[in-house]
């Protein structure tokens, strides 16, 4: 049967996209007799922009502009056409304010911008193109235009490929190009154009008419995965382990995603509200004993590396969580986890199938082999050997890190009667077994994947998603990881 994905559409309420204020100086004190960019300016002083971003306008003494932005209480500052004079009114703005954008209107403005950078890398610089300027390709330009520029804005077409025709002649190639001037967007296309921009540098989590919605969710540092099928009365199983992991701590919730796998369950149900980043998916087809089609789908649907996948009878406290989402990425090792009994006082060898590892390594290996889907066990057993004979480690986490198995699910109301019989998958694991030691690598696997149709059936991401902690060393330190994987 084909892969059928059946993708909700999913749209953030108002308040789950970013909602913060921008600071966004508009650098134009060099603008004067420059019509072009002065009609620009005034697009975007008249334009809706002023109520989505704080926009502060650095304009010459005496420009027309500055009556036009008191009249729409944009706030705009006089500033005197030098280099100098341009960084001091920064550096005065940035003490009162976060600054996010310098937008920058003539080639002074840009380059006393950039200088001022040095001081604050966080902040993007855009440079706007309004007149053909013959560049000469330079390390000090290239430093300029290039590499301190986030975005190199060019107000038409024409423009644009004039500049970079002179490429042959010794002139700079500017880099990170945008032009402005989109026809196909219609009336007001510039100022749509500029509010994608802004939007793309400033709000990973947005939603925008060119852009549509967009969420980053680099600050999800684990995903628990499970699944359940349930042909009883309810799924309460499902809810009162949600519920309970509502409740840990916001330090911990706000980096962990969870993936639920409801595998073809018969029942009907509505999903719960709850404050985590979780994201429920329904496998669309009935297929006995599917466990290894709803890991699958579970670790393709994941947002982090470092994955944990457990049955629905076991649960993690929260100091176990907290301590996963702070673990390396697990390379090429499948971890187990030791288990506790109820009230902690027991700590006993772990379940077959709860598995920490990395999501790379588990799509590098094929993830589980669907060939036994259908049928009961063997799946993980497989899983496990197919991984080892490819090299990786199978080993447990510290004994301080444990999982804890369940006692409040009603096994006779809210969970499942499908028989357990290995009679139908004995066979198909002997002969993988031999496969893996007859044929050796790439046997024992029939990559089997996702041959199920599914939808998802409900989202939520916990806002505002925390900021992500400095790090500017990690950068410069690529090479440490090509012979240190796990530095």
């Amino acid at each position: 049967m084909p892969c059928t994905a059946y993708r909700a559409e999913y749209r953030p309420d108002h308040d789950e996209a970013d909602q913060r204020n921008d600071v966004v100086v508009l650098s134009a004190a060099g603008i004067s007799g420059n019509g072009k960019a002065e009609a620009f300016l005034n697009d975007i002083i008249t334009s809706h922009l002023p109520g989505r971003f704080t926009f502060i306008i650095m304009l010459p003494f005496a420009s027309p502009l500055l009556d036009i932005c008191t009249q729409h209480g944009v706030t705009a500052l006089s500033v005197e056409n030098s280099r100098a004079a341009i960084a001091d009114a920064l550096e005065s703005v940035q003490k009162q304010h976060a600054l996010a954008v310098i937008h920058a209107h003539s080639a002074l403005d840009h380059l006393a911008a950039v200088t001022w950078r040095k001081k604050s890398p966080q902040v993007f610089i855009i440079a706007t193109w309004y007149d053909y300027v013959k560049i000469r390709s330079s390390s000090d330009n290239r430093y300029l235009f290039c590499n301190s520029t986030a975005v190199n804005m060019f107000i038409d077409a024409t423009l644009r490929d004039t500049m970079h025709s002179k490429v042959a002649d010794g002139c700079l190639k500017l880099a990170k190009p945008m032009l402005i001037e989109q026809p196909s967007l219609g009336p007001q296309k510039q100022i749509t154009m500029l509010e994608h921009c802004y939007l793309s540098l400033l709000q990973p989590n947005r939603t925008h008419e060119i852009s549509g919605t967009k969420r980053s969710c680099s600050h999800i540092k684990l995903s628990y995965i499970t699944h359940f099928y349930c042909n009883q009365q309810n799924i309460s199983a499902v809810f009162s382990l949600l519920e309970k992991y509502a409740d840990y701590p916001a330090d911990i919730l706000d980096h962990v995603h969870f993936v639920i796998v409801d595998d073809g369950s018969p029942i009907t149900y509505e999903t719960p509200h709850l404050d985590l980043n979780i994201t429920w998916l329904k496998i669309c087809d009935d297929i006995p004993w599917n466990q290894s089609g709803a890991r699958n789908l579970g670790a393709l649907y994941a947002k982090s590396d470092n994955i944990i996948m457990l049955d629905l009878d076991h649960e993690l406290p929260a100091e176990t969580m907290r301590q996963l989402e702070k673990r390396p990425s697990c390379g090429k090792r499948l971890y187990k986890m030791y288990r506790e009994s109820p009230d902690g006082s027991r700590v006993y060898s772990g379940h077959s199938n709860l598995f920490f590892m990395s999501r790379g390594r588990f799509f590098e290996l094929s993830g589980y082999d669907e060939e036994f889907a259908g049928h009961y066990g063997a799946e993980d057993f497989r899983f496990v050997k197919y991984h080892k004979a490819c090299g990786t480690l199978q080993t447990y986490l510290p004994k301080r890190i444990r999982c804890r198995e369940r006692t409040d699910i009603d096994r006779s109301r809210s969970y499942h009667s499908l028989s357990r019989d290995l009679s139908f998958n004995t066979p198909v694991d002997s002969r993988k077994k031999m496969e893996i030691a007859t044929y050796g690598h790439g046997a024992g696997h029939s990559r089997m994947f996702l041959n199920f149709s599914w939808k998802i059936t409900a989202e939520h991401w916990r806002t505002p998603a925390p900021k992500l902690a400095i790090d500017r060393r990690w950068k410069y330190l690529a090479l440490l990881r090509q012979i240190l994987p796990r530095f």
